[in-house]
């Protein structure tokens, strides 16, 4: 059995001589601390984040789960990109032939302030078997595009394609892609099409069909006042999988989780992120 989680952590804050400039979720020291104890408990075999931005965040979480989770990869850091994309991937197994890939279809204004992409490695998952994996979070639109507009969803779409493209080179192995895509089937169906269009199972799917749940919503206190408050709740955060030729993968369950205010705060307790995180097991 493999235990795969995802989860966008929310942890972005840009500080000009000690003036926070953008911090589109509060609380982000409280909300850090408790972050490792949190992904130690999970019980995951492979962690896949997004919007850890830091630099020093990023090394001391390294450290922090180092015992459990030996390798790890994160997105680089490019000069006048001090944000980078923000994307970790831990693994308690070897992570092999890693790529870095921007995307070459990026809305004006991430373009210019951080990065979008994907970081791809093949996972040497033991009794599992060998298996390719894309740890990604694709565009909500920037500052001048509202995330459920026909512009944003184009964009989207291509970047779903760039994903899709990248990973079936290596169609002898499973395939795995994971991440904020920042759409879901109840709110943006076009995008949701997009992303099942090359045979790939959604695991929340297989276990719970049509019945959906929100790994991103509007009423989460972290989220109420940021610039995001007035879009809808959904099911944006995906673990998405196709099958080698010859090993049937069974998705024995799939749970959101992380999803219980336990960051104590002024105001009382808050999650420990703005989304939820989401936990799957395949078994073959």
């Amino acid at each position: 059995m493999l235990k795969i989680l995802t989860y966008n952590v929310g942890l972005l804050r840009v500080k000009f001589f000690g003036l926070t400039l953008v911090e589109p979720a509060p609380y982000v020291d409280e909300r850090y601390a408790c972050l490792a104890p949190a992904l130690l408990a999970s019980g995951a075999d492979i962690i896949a984040l997004q919007e850890i931005y830091g630099r020093d965040q990023q090394a001391r979480l390294i450290r922090e789960l180092a015992a459990v989770y030996p390798y790890c990869e994160f997105s680089p850091t490019r000069p006048f990109r001090p944000l980078g994309a923000a994307l970790m991937l831990f693994s308690k197994f070897p992570l092999m032939n890693v790529e870095y890939i921007l995307f070459n279809n990026i809305p004006l204004d991430e373009r210019i302030f951080v990065d979008k992409g994907m970081i791809v490695a093949t996972v040497d998952a033991g009794a599992f078997g060998p298996l390719r994996i894309a740890n990604t979070h694709c565009t909500s639109g920037g500052a001048l595009h509202h995330p459920e507009r026909s512009f944003t969803s184009r964009a989207r779409n291509r970047q779903y394609r760039q994903i899709f493209d990248t990973l079936d080179r290596d169609r002898g192995m499973m395939r795995l892609a994971v991440g904020d895509f920042n759409a879901g089937p109840k709110v943006l169906p076009e995008n949701y099409r997009e992303l099942l269009s090359r045979g790939y199972t959604d695991v929340w799917a297989a276990c719970h069909g049509e019945a959906s749940a929100p790994t991103w919503d509007p009423k989460n206190e972290l989220n109420a006042h940021g610039p995001h408050r007035l879009t809808s709740a959904q099911r944006m955060d995906h673990i998405l999988f196709h099958d080698s030729e010859n090993r049937p993968t069974k998705v024995k369950n799939a749970q959101i989780v992380l999803s219980e205010p336990c960051v104590e705060v002024p105001s009382g307790k808050v999650t420990i992120s703005d989304h939820y995180a989401l936990m799957a097991e395949l078994e073959k």
